[in-house]
Formats: structure tokens, sequence, C-alpha cells
């Protein structure tokens, strides 16, 4: 099946990459071969721990472009936001590991994902 996003020409596809944040352009150019040139042309290599702004009710929380792309890398992989790069699962270790606050208590508030904003 084909898209009808792709059917377009790639002048339109540059327009629409030029509107994105770096963080939501890696992740639409990670859809296809594709889009993944029109997105470095644009935006270059993005690291992993750059963040992206989402509104959550009365609040905004921010997500590192690695945590968006856990599920993409696949279940042998988790986001180590602490060395800010994907690690390999070794076996008998939980996918949770790395995800702590700065006193080392698990932030079991937070959905997968999230990070919880300073408002320092």
């Amino acid at each position: 099946m084909s898209c009808g996003f792709l059917k377009l020409s790639t002048e339109l596809h540059f327009e629409v990459f030029k509107y994105l944040d770096r963080v939501s352009s890696t992740c639409l150019g990670l859809t296809c071969k594709t889009f993944y040139p029109i997105h470095k042309k644009l935006h270059g290599i993005v690291r992993l721990d750059r963040v992206v702004f989402r509104p959550r009710s009365a609040s905004w929380y921010v997500v590192p472009l690695g945590f968006l792309l856990a599920q993409w890398a696949g279940p042998d992989l988790y986001f180590d936001g602490w060395g800010r790069r994907f690690r390999k699962l070794e076996k008998g270790e939980d996918e949770g590991k790395g995800e702590q606050d700065s006193e080392g208590e698990e932030e079991s508030d937070l959905k997968p994902g999230e990070v919880r904003r300073s408002d320092t």
C-alpha cells in the first residue's frame, strides 16, 4: 500500500520538514528511505538527548529523542538517558534501567518516555 504523502513532490516534502523541529523531523525522517535524506539535509544529525516540548494538561514536559525512538529501536535495546545512547539489554535486565532521578529514586509517576521538568 502506498502513502499519499509519499506521492507528493520532493519540494513539498522539504516544505513540510522545514516546519518541524529537529526531534520531530528525525522521527519523520526515520519512517522511510525517502524522508531521511531530506531530514538530514535540513537538520543534520540530531543527538539522542535532544528534547522536544510537549503539552500535558496544564503543564509542559520534555521528551528526549531517545525515548521517542525506544519502540522503533526494538525490544533488545533501551535508551540510557544518563549515557545518552541506546544500550543492549543484557539477559535478566529490566528495560527501565537508567531512568532514575538525580537522587537515585524511581520516577514511577511518569509515563514511559517522560522526563520531569525542572522549574529552576
